[in-house]
């Protein structure tokens, strides 16, 4: 592995083991039940990230007619001179050098880690736009007119309710689900008053949130 590979693996990884260890935490400090179910759930989704991330990590390994053990020391312990192709990583670049080909979501979210879990999630299937706040996430729209949009309710400058007003302005047919961390029945109701679509908690369940997108689109 080539230092520049070993570099963006790491990278690559720094998230999900980020992930892992903020929602065990979590689970440590929280008695409710459904609290901790819901944890255990993102930290089983990032767990199978990180375990793909290895397993592309050993599919870069040059083959050796050696035993496998003594391959796996030599490709750990040096670099292979003419490193083969990684058989996940071109995909994944071409899939990138092909946006059109994706989905284009927009993600208001002013947590990075909150942004960095969603983006883990869903950068395969879908092409991406960050937007850090409430106004940024209009220019945002209006310039790039995406598919769906995910609207974190408390930011900065200007908030979910007040974004999705500013949107609606401009589009009523753009699906817009809120992401949020309110449990109140008052603030459900709220969220589909202000034209959100639908609303997803937090911690993000990773499988309602793919059902819930693929709603829409």
């Amino acid at each position: 592995m080539t230092k520049e590979q070993l570099e963006a693996f790491l990278k690559n990884i720094r998230t999900p083991l980020n992930m892992i260890l903020e929602y065990a935490r979590q689970i440590a400090e929280t008695d409710n039940g459904e609290t901790r179910r819901l944890y255990a759930g993102i930290i089983e989704t990032n767990s199978t990230l990180l375990q793909q991330l290895l397993k592309t990590l050993d599919n870069e390994q040059p083959s050796d007619p050696a035993p496998a053990p003594a391959a796996s020391v030599q490709a750990v312990s040096q670099p292979a001179p003419v490193p083969p192709p990684a058989p996940a990583e071109p995909k994944k670049e071409m899939i990138r050098k092909e946006p059109g080909d994706r989905p284009t979501l927009l993600i208001a979210e002013d947590n990075e880690n909150n942004y960095l879990l969603l983006q883990a999630l869903l950068e395969d299937n879908y092409q991406l736009i960050h937007a850090w706040d409430g106004v940024e996430a209009v220019e945002l729209f209006k310039e790039h007119q995406p598919r769906l949009i995910l609207m974190d309710i408390s930011m900065p400058r200007m908030d979910g309710y007040e974004a999705t007003k500013e949107i609606r302005k401009v589009s009523d047919s753009v699906p817009i689900i809120a992401v949020t961390a309110y449990a109140f029945a008052s603030d459900r109701e709220r969220i589909m008053e202000i034209g959100f679509n639908s609303y997803i908690s937090k911690p993000i369940d990773s499988i309602k949130l793919e059902n819930e997108i693929l709603r829409f689109l």
